[in-house]
C-alpha cells in the first residue's frame, strides 16, 4: 500500500431552503504528475437521492472543465452512524494544450482537445461521528469509463492524455473537522 496523492480543500457551503450551494478551492499534490489547483462550485437539492451538480475548473497545470452529476442517500444504521450510498457520472472538457488527444498519424498528442463522457462511479461508505466537530468516513468506490474515448488506446497509447480509464476500485478514509 502506498500513498500517491494529497489534497487540500477549502470550501464554503450555504443553504437556502432545500437548496445547497458550495464553492471552494482544491490543491492537488501528486507523486506522479504536476501539482495543480482547481476552483469548484456545486448546487444540490435536498430530496430523496439529493441530486448534485458540481463543476470544477483546473486553473494551473491541466486547464479544463469537469462536470459531475451525482446522487446519494444515507441510511442511519446505529445511533448517529450512517451507511452512505451514491453514484455519479462525469464529463471532461479539456481546454489547455495538455488535453490534445493522441494521433497515430503523428505518433504524438496532436489531435483535438479531449472532450467526452468520462467516468462513472458507485460507492459505499460510513459516516462515524467521533465528536460534534469530528467525523471519520471510510469509503469504497468502483470507477468505470462512460465512453469509448475514455478507454480508447491507439497503438498502445492512451487517446486521452490523462491516461485511458479502466475499471478501478478505490478506498480511503476522510477525517473531517467541521466548525
Amino acid at each position: 500500500m502506498s500513498f500517491n496523492e494529497t489534497d487540500l480543500t477549502l470550501s464554503y457551503s450555504y443553504t437556502a431552503g432545500k437548496w445547497g450551494f458550495t464553492g471552494g478551492w482544491i490543491y492537488y499534490g501528486d507523486r506522479y504528475s504536476n501539482e495543480t489547483e482547481e476552483l469548484f462550485g456545486s448546487v444540490s437539492y435536498d430530496c430523496f437521492l439529493k441530486p448534485t451538480l458540481a463543476i470544477y475548473r483546473d486553473i494551473m497545470a491541466y486547464p479544463g472543465w469537469y462536470m459531475n452529476l451525482s446522487v446519494g442517500h444515507s441510511f442511519k444504521i446505529y445511533q448517529e452512524v450512517t451507511l452512505d450510498l451514491g453514484a455519479s457520472a462525469g464529463y471532461q472538457l479539456g481546454t489547455g494544450d495538455y488535453w490534445d488527444t493522441y494521433q497515430a498519424s503523428t505518433g504524438a498528442y496532436t489531435g483535438s482537445k479531449y472532450s467526452a463522457f468520462h467516468d462513472g462511479m458507485v460507492k459505499a461508505g460510513l459516516t462515524i461521528p467521533v465528536t460534534k466537530q469530528v467525523v471519520i468516513q471510510p469509503l469504497l468506490a468502483y470507477w468505470f469509463p462512460l465512453s469509448s474515448d475514455a478507454q480508447k488506446r491507439i497503438a498502445g497509447n492512451s487517446f486521452n492524455p490523462n491516461g485511458y480509464l479502466k475499471d478501478l476500485w478505490q478506498g480511503g478514509v476522510t477525517i473531517a473537522y467541521n466548525f
